[in-house]
């Protein structure tokens, strides 16, 4: 997933982040990926994508498992997601469209996808996809537990918002690694809209392109938890800028609730691979 170093730094951040520090220092990472395309003029943006996209890298980054794109889009297979079936989109789905869809998410959002926000006279907040609109209550679809469905009686609602943001955090696609890689799954998906299912299906990478590999030898011998603790400021500094520029968006802050489906809150949340810095390894390493 992250370069040995950048693991290095990431663990440092998060593991102080996770045990609830006051972050006293200011980050400055490089301008990320979504704010250089903003920049782009669209239809250009667009144009490049088609002629200069690669799909078959495009498929690669789409079923990457930090970019979380299948676990919230159907291509086909007809299973509930929490986003549109990309192979169904319709005419609506024009170069444009799906560049500027990923770039901002929640620019035009699908209608049956936009995020319902109620709040309750008690003062819970409840946030999902709307599932049935009864005359006695609300059914959401909670994106916070595993889209279970969750039923509020209008009686009990205080206020009520259906134009809520796409679930699609914003700012997903700074987790590729440039322009090119953009490039390349905006052509992928470009062509699941014109082809459809079957196409998909073909595309859809070998299982074993994204089977995490074993760790190393010499990590038998590492005292993770020493390291960490000889770690400097600036250390601290890098780990930070990785975490707010790679994962934030979905897993949040101390301050701010991550937008992403079941994403652990990291501030809050109970480690499923436990929260020792020889686990926290692992699972930057290899992923959950």
């Amino acid at each position: 997933m992250f370069g040995k170093n950048n693991v290095w730094n990431f663990l440092a951040g998060l593991f102080f982040f996770t045990i609830a520090v006051e972050i006293g220092f200011a980050a400055e990472p490089a301008l990320p990926l979504q704010q250089q395309l903003i920049k782009e003029d669209i239809s250009n943006l667009s144009r490049d994508a088609r002629e200069k996209g690669n799909a078959s890298r495009g498929a690669l980054a789409f079923y990457r498992q930090d970019m979380a794109c299948i676990r919230c889009h159907s291509v086909g297979d007809d299973n509930n997601k929490y986003g549109p079936d990309l192979t169904k989109l319709g005419k609506e789905a024009t170069d444009i469209y799906l560049v500027e869809s990923m770039i901002l998410p929640s620019k035009v959002i699908k209608k049956g996808f936009e995020t319902v926000v109620i709040t309750t006279k008690a003062g819970k907040t409840i946030s999902g996809l709307l599932a049935e609109d009864k005359n006695d209550a609300v059914v959401i679809r909670d994106n916070a537990i595993d889209g279970k469905l969750i039923s509020v009686s209008k009686k009990e609602i205080e206020e009520r918002n259906d134009k809520g943001p796409s679930l699609m955090p914003d700012g997903l696609i700074n987790v590729l690694s440039g322009r090119q890689e953009f490039l390349d799954m905006a052509r992928f998906l470009m062509e699941v809209a014109e082809k459809g299912p079957e196409y998909a299906k073909q595309m859809r990478p070998a299982s074993s392109l994204f089977a995490a590999l074993p760790l190393p030898e010499y990590e038998k011998d590492i005292d993770h938890a020493g390291f960490l603790q000889s770690n400097d400021a600036k250390s601290f500094k890098r780990g930070e800028a990785i975490y707010l520029r790679v994962c934030a968006n979905c897993h949040g802050t101390k301050d701010q609730v991550g937008s992403m489906p079941t994403s652990l809150r990291f501030a809050e949340g109970k480690f499923k691979n436990g929260s020792d810095p020889f686990r926290m390894y692992q699972t930057l390493t290899h992923g959950y």
